[in-house]
């Protein structure tokens, strides 16, 4: 990863890094028996592949929101992200002891 002085370049590299790892998580074929044993039967790495698509929707959503000009097609309408909820990397406190 690159030292950027915005971040807007930090977000975009990252974005780009994230949707390299989740093709990946997709093309990859467990096959490799002594690494996965009863597992090894072709199939992809689905839930790696979705936790990293999900952080990319967290973080345009955490980017872009209240952002009108930026939309999102939904059911054939563009939308804008109106708010996003709580994360656990912000400042705001999530969990309550």
């Amino acid at each position: 990863m690159a030292i950027h002085h915005e971040k807007v370049g930090l977000l975009k590299e990252s974005l780009l890094e994230m949707l390299h790892v989740a093709k990946y998580a997709v093309t990859y074929k467990k096959t490799d028996k002594t690494k996965w044993a009863d597992n090894a039967t072709g199939g992809i790495l689905g839930h790696p592949a979705v936790v990293v698509l999900f952080s990319i929707v967290d973080c345009l959503g955490s980017v872009f929101a209240g952002d009108n000009k930026f939309t999102v097609p939904i059911d054939g309408k563009n939308r804008p992200i109106r708010n996003a909820s709580p994360h656990l990397h912000s400042q705001q406190q999530v969990f309550q002891p």
